[in-house]
C-alpha cells in the first residue's frame, strides 16, 4: 500500500449532490460512514509523513512523523529503516481493517471474524446504524469471533467506581476494562448472545463458565441482567443473579456494592464479585475480592477474569 493509492482510494468516495431530504436510515448510514472516513483520514496523514521518512536520503522526519531539529539529523541506518517499514506495515494493516467499511459494518468481533479478521486486537464495530465505538476482540482463544466485555489482570484499574463509570466504560481495552453497560446492552439486543468467563487464580490454575443466554436490559430496567444454560469448570457462581438490576456504590438498592466493594448484579448478596477489589489471592475480609464462590470461595481473589460474548450461531 503507497500514499498515492491511500489518498486515490479517500478521493474516490462518491459525494452526493444536494436533493431531497434524507431518511433516518439514511442519515444514521452518513454518520456512520463518516466516522469511517475520519479514521482513514487520519491513517492517510499517519502514512504520507512515514512514506516520507521512508523515501528521504537524509532522516528529517522521526519514525513517528516528527520533525526533528536541524542539529539533531542525521543519516538514517539500516535499523532505522526496518523500524520505519515496521510502522507503515501497522498503517497498512489498519487500513485494511478500515478500508472497506464503507460496504462493510461489523456489529461485533464475530462478524470481523467470518472476513477473516483473525488478529487479536481493539476494532471498530457498528452495532447499529449511526453508532460505532471501539472494542477488544478475542480472534484467537475458544474459536475467535470473541467481543470482551470485561477483564481483570493486574489490578492496575480502580473498579469501585460510580454508575455512571459502569454506565459509559472505563479502562483500556488492551488492559483492565469494563466496556460500559450501555453498550453491552446495545449489543446484546441485536441477537442472541452467549457468555464465556475465563479465570485464573495465583497458581496458575484456570477454569471457565459458560453461559447459553446473556443479555442486559435498558437503562430503565437498571440494565437487569438475563443469564441462563450454565456449563463449564468453575462451577455455576452467576445463574444466582438473573433477573438482578445493576448495582454501583451510589445506586445501591440493597447495600451489596458498598459492603462488598463492587459493582454487580447483585441479588442478596452475591455468589460472584468479579468487579470487586483486587485482593491478589487469599483474603481476610469477606467476599469483597475478585470472587468466584463455587471456585474459590469468598476468601480468595482471583488474579483474572475476562468475560466475553458471541452470538449462539458459531
Amino acid at each position: 500500500m503507497n500514499a498515492k493509492l491511500f489518498i486515490l482510494l479517500l478521493l474516490s468516495i462518491t459525494i452526493k449532490s444536494k436533493g431531497d431530504k434524507p431518511s433516518r436510515k439514511q442519515t444514521d448510514q452518513c454518520l456512520t460512514e463518516m466516522n469511517s472516513f475520519r479514521t482513514l483520514l487520519n491513517l492517510a496523514s499517519q502514512l504520507v509523513n512515514l512514506q516520507q521518512a521512508n523515501c528521504s536520503e537524509r532522516k528529517n522526519v522521526t519514525a513517528s512523523g516528527i520533525q526533528k531539529k536541524e542539529n539533531e539529523t542525521k543519516w538514517a541506518t539500516k535499523e532505522d529503516m526496518e523500524e520505519i517499514k515496521k510502522e507503515l506495515k501497522l498503517i497498512h494493516d489498519l487500513f485494511r481493517d478500515y478500508g472497506d467499511m464503507r460496504t462493510f459494518y461489523p456489529k461485533d468481533c464475530q462478524d470481523l471474524y467470518l472476513k477473516g479478521y483473525k488478529k487479536s486486537k481493539v476494532y471498530t464495530i457498528f452495532p447499529k446504524n449511526g453508532l460505532s465505538f471501539q472494542v477488544y476482540c478475542d480472534q484467537e482463544r475458544d474459536g475467535g469471533g470473541w467481543t470482551v466485555i470485561q477483564r481483570r489482570q493486574d489490578g492496575s484499574e480502580n473498579f469501585y467506581r460510580t454508575w455512571n463509570d459502569y454506565e459509559q466504560g472505563f479502562g483500556n481495552l488492551s488492559y483492565e476494562f469494563w466496556l460500559g453497560n450501555d453498550r453491552i446492552h446495545i449489543m446484546t439486543g441485536t441477537g442472541k448472545y452467549k457468555l464465556l468467563i475465563n479465570m485464573e487464580d495465583f497458581s496458575g490454575n484456570t477454569r471457565y463458565a459458560s453461559y447459553k443466554t446473556f443479555k442486559v436490559g435498558d437503562k430503565k430496567s437498571g440494565y437487569v441482567l438475563n443469564v441462563s444454560g450454565y456449563r463449564g469448570t468453575a462451577g455455576d457462581s452467576l445463574t444466582y443473579h438473573n433477573n438482578m438490576k445493576f448495582a454501583t456504590k451510589d445506586r445501591d438498592h440493597n447495600s451489596c456494592a458498598k459492603n462488598f466493594k463492587g459493582s454487580w448484579w447483585y441479588n442478596d448478596c452475591h455468589q460472584s464479585n468479579l468487579n470487586g477489589l483486587y485482593l491478589k489471592g487469599k483474603q481476610k475480609s469477606d467476599a469483597d475480592g475478585v470472587n468466584w464462590k463455587h471456585w474459590k470461595g469468598y476468601f480468595y481473589s482471583l488474579k483474572f477474569t475476562e468475560m466475553k460474548i458471541r452470538k449462539l450461531n458459531i
